[in-house]
């Protein structure tokens, strides 16, 4: 069988491989990359490219695998996302003016994930003149549990025009769930999120249905109107034909 007529005979299977390979990597290079995250909305025009030119004809049959398609293709990218939010760190940073002058704020925990590690919280200031007396605290919070940090309990250490608060939670201290956690001094606050107490699995688990429904929503609302203007297209053009 000649290589044209075996594609699109298997045409919905070819879409299929090949939508999957690059959901996933599209999945991994927005999760790194956050300016291109739009790139993900490419994923239904691509498939109703496919489709024309793999010679899936047929509103049924489009109907059909995309619904499969597509739901495969938004399972890959949010479990890629997934993946990565997991294994990366997530600092945040902002700017505010004290009384001492400007300064810039970083917050971050590290490891961000993982089953009972040793989680060190830090608030990076730089600029910091003199902070000590702002009676720094910390909130760290899950959906089920919450621990306040006194000033008294973070420690503290400076480099240059940088100063580091910190606290270190000791090893099985937090129960297992999806924390965030707040840092504050003056009267300002620095939210961030972490750290995910869980394994992997369970992460996503959590996380993968309802990303992927997200998406399952937003890609089959682009297919079904590619579909049906391009199925108007058609009749248009056979109806100019006939003519």
């Amino acid at each position: 069988m000649p290589l044209n007529a075996t594609v699109r005979k298997y045409s919905a299977v070819f879409i299929l491989i090949i939508v999957a390979l690059l959901a996933y990597a599209l999945g991994y290079l927005v999760s790194y990359v956050e300016s291109l995250f739009l790139l993900v909305f490419i994923v239904p025009i691509i498939i109703l490219v496919l489709m024309h030119y793999l010679g899936l004809y047929g509103l049924k049959k489009r109907l059909l695998y995309g619904v499969v398609i597509v739901f495969l293709a938004a399972l890959l990218i949010a479990s890629a996302e997934s993946q990565v939010y997991y294994s990366t760190d997530h600092p945040v940073s902002a700017s505010y003016t004290t009384p001492v002058g400007s300064i810039t704020a970083t917050a971050n925990v590290k490891p961000f994930s993982g089953s009972f590690p040793t989680y060190n919280f830090s608030l990076d200031i730089s600029d910091y003149k003199d902070l000590k007396r702002f009676n720094f605290s910390l909130r760290i919070a899950s959906p089920g549990y919450e621990y306040n940090v006194s000033s008294g309990m973070l420690r503290n250490y400076t480099s240059g025009d940088q100063m580091v608060v910190y606290y270190d939670a000791p090893s099985g201290s937090l129960p297992l769930g999806i924390y965030n956690y707040t840092f504050t001094f003056y009267n300002y606050t620095l939210a961030a999120p972490g750290p995910i107490n869980t394994p992997l699995s369970t992460w996503m688990a959590d996380s993968v249905l309802s990303v992927t429904i997200l998406y399952f929503i937003y890609y089959e609302i682009i297919l079904l109107a590619g579909i049906f203007l391009m199925r108007s297209i058609e009749h248009s053009r056979s109806y100019r034909t006939k003519k």
